[in-house]
């Protein structure tokens, strides 16, 4: 893809468009893969060590999560996958919002752990308005706590990672919510000079609570509609 001769938004556009086609035809839940497919067309990676260390990576979570699995936990029947419209709707939307991030020149409203935040949250049919205030506050707390070590302890990239990817442990603790995308959130500092300023937050905070609003609107919208086709069909 990054050898394609594209600017910089036509290639994350399409390469959105491919990683979420390509997960209708694998059927694949995992919301962590469009940050991975995003993050290495957004840095512009053309060494395929990224592609083998993040399948080494994802293979070894995965495994640990099937040995952990509680069978008891698990759904039973077969697992319903999305809806068409849904992630069409979605998609587009994203893609509006990393158009407008990239005419404005803000940077830090593209956060691609979030797209993976919001791309299951938005095709979750309980998710409503209650559950934004607490993800939002673990997302918006974990960014500003790890700006502000990147800058505290400026050079020491092995220190500020193993201190940020503490944070979000402590602050999904504090909550009682679990965010994964935390993890990523804490670590983009390092990644990038604009993840790693002080307006990293606020795109943090603006992102993630206008999709997660925005979803669950939507999702409102779904179920009070499949309520009323169920009434009246």
């Amino acid at each position: 893809m990054n050898t394609l001769p594209l600017g910089p938004l036509l290639k994350i556009w399409l390469g959105l468009v491919i990683i979420v086609i390509l997960m209708h035809i694998f059927r694949v839940h995992f919301g962590p893969t469009i940050p991975a497919g995003l993050l290495s067309i957004f840095f512009g990676i053309h060494d395929y060590v990224f592609v083998i260390t993040t399948g080494v990576f994802t293979f070894v979570i995965m495994l640990a999560a099937f040995r952990l699995r509680d069978p008891e936990k698990m759904p039973g029947g077969s697992q319903q996958f999305r809806k068409k419209l849904d992630t069409l709707v979605i998609t587009i939307v994203k893609g509006l919002w990393i158009g407008l991030a990239f005419v404005t020149k803000l940077d830090v409203f593209v956060v691609p752990p979030i797209f993976a935040l919001i791309f299951e949250a938005f095709h979750a049919k309980e998710f409503t308005c209650k559950l934004i205030p607490s993800r939002t506050a673990v997302l918006t707390i974990t960014a500003i706590l790890s700006v502000g070590v990147y800058h505290l302890l400026p050079g020491s990239t092995i220190v500020v990672g193993v201190i940020n990817v503490l944070i979000p442990i402590i602050l999904c603790t504090l909550f009682k919510v679990p965010v994964p995308v935390a993890f990523g959130v804490s670590l983009m500092p390092l990644s990038n000079p604009a993840w790693g300023s002080w307006w990293f937050p606020v795109g943090v905070f603006v992102t993630t609570d206008f999709l997660m609003c925005f979803s669950a609107e939507y999702r409102q919208f779904r179920n009070k509609r499949s309520e009323t086709a169920a009434i009246y069909g």
